[in-house]
């Protein structure tokens, strides 16, 4: 159901920042046919489907309206299963149809959350067609829709899941077991949720199968509803790309080809380096990318364990040197106080766009910004007088 990626990447980025507006919403709708424009809903809203508490296949009628033009599809939901969609007409086969006008479907999916439900769809009651033998509706279709149409319409309904809860249910290690990452994430990332962010993680796992791994690229998808998630892989990983997500092959180590992915796709609200781990592409990768960060966003360093692993480029010991992940956010505090050096030395651009350095057990968050605020004036005695 998937449609080309970069010209719906491109559609969606501004639907979303148009959802808010009902003039440039219009706009942006009709620049697509309806069919087109639904298929694009109708896969966000399923992406965002709970799990569904129906034990038997449950087939549920949406359909997707702007005036007299309808976009219809057979959503069959089923406990175990990934949801079935199909498009074409469903009134002789379903227990109920859910109607949504496409304007208010894009607002409720991409609108700023608002902690309200969103009451503009329409259902329609269509059990007295779906009968079985005895003339009757089949009993547990009337039992079970209303798990299946609840599980379905979750993304447009008020109530979020925290990140912990999503990094469980997408099967990422960032939090449970290997590492404990989600309340640091949600410390820093939680005044983006609402935002029509981009984001980059550098490694997206499962090796050389290209429908493997992705995990933290779907978290990241479920979280920043309003947002655009690349990854990029020194593997293809062209299987994962669907909706918001789109995956780029590139090696870390290869600092020109960094610059190419960014210039391309970025700039960038938040890049995540969760890669090879190797001290040197950690260097590397920070040195490319960290000014493609917009003003006020993150450059994420994860796994800074491997700075004490020899064999990653680290230093065995207790003080990691200066060619590690914990050697650069060393020099990066300096980097933070460069107004309050004294003697020779020269700022750089990374000094002067640092704002802060967040160091938590494994992770660390660089917060990008401008970072001139005056040093301590020079009225302030530089030795002790007592």
């Amino acid at each position: 159901m998937h449609v080309a990626a970069p010209r719906a990447t491109a559609f969606l980025e501004r639907l979303i920042r148009a959802a808010d507006d009902d003039e440039r919403l219009r706009a942006v709708v009709a620049e697509l046919p309806l069919a087109e424009t639904a298929r694009l809903l109708v896969e966000e809203l399923v992406f965002r489907a709970r799990r569904p508490g129906n034990t038997h296949p449950v087939p549920v009628g949406l359909d997707v309206v702007s005036g007299d033009e309808r976009a219809s599809f057979l959503c069959t939901v089923v406990d175990g299963r990934p949801i079935e969609v199909a498009p074409g007409s469903t009134a002789d086969r379903v227990g109920l149809r859910v109607e949504y006008d496409v304007h208010q479907f894009a607002r409720a999916l991409y609108g700023r959350y608002s902690g309200h439900a969103h009451t503009a769809r329409r259902t329609v009651p269509l059990y007295g067609k779906a009968l079985d033998g005895s003339g009757v509706p089949r009993i547990e279709l009337v039992e079970e829709t209303p798990k299946a149409v609840d599980a379905l319409l979750a993304g447009t309904e008020p109530g979020r899941a925290d990140l912990g809860e999503l990094m469980a249910r997408c099967g990422s290690d960032k939090w449970g077991g290997l590492h404990w990452f989600a309340r640091r994430y949600e410390e820093h990332f939680s005044r983006f949720r609402d935002e029509p962010v981009r984001l980059l993680e550098i490694g997206i796992g499962g090796y050389q199968d290209p429908d493997e791994g992705g995990a933290s690229l779907k978290v990241w998808k479920h979280y920043f509803r309003r947002g655009t998630v690349y990854g990029m892989d020194l593997f293809d990983k062209n299987g994962l790309d669907e909706l918001r997500i789109t995956t780029v092959i590139g090696d870390q180590s290869d600092r020109a080809l960094l610059s190419e992915v960014v210039e391309r796709n970025g700039p960038f609200d938040i890049i995540i380096d969760d890669g090879s781990h190797k001290n040197d592409h950690i260097l590397t990768t920070f040195a490319a990318l960290f000014p493609h960060v917009r003003p006020g966003g993150f450059y994420v360093i994860e796994d800074l364990w491997t700075a004490y692993l020899p064999d990653y480029g680290g230093t065995a010991g207790p003080v990691a040197g200066p060619g590690t992940s914990i050697g650069l956010l060393k020099t990066l505090l300096d980097a933070l106080h460069h107004e309050e050096w004294t003697g020779p030395g020269a700022a750089g651009s990374v000094a002067e766009s640092l704002t802060g350095v967040y160091a938590h057990h494994n992770i660390a968050f660089l917060e990008k910004g401008v970072n001139r605020e005056g040093g301590i004036p020079d009225w302030i005695p530089r030795t002790p007088t007592w």
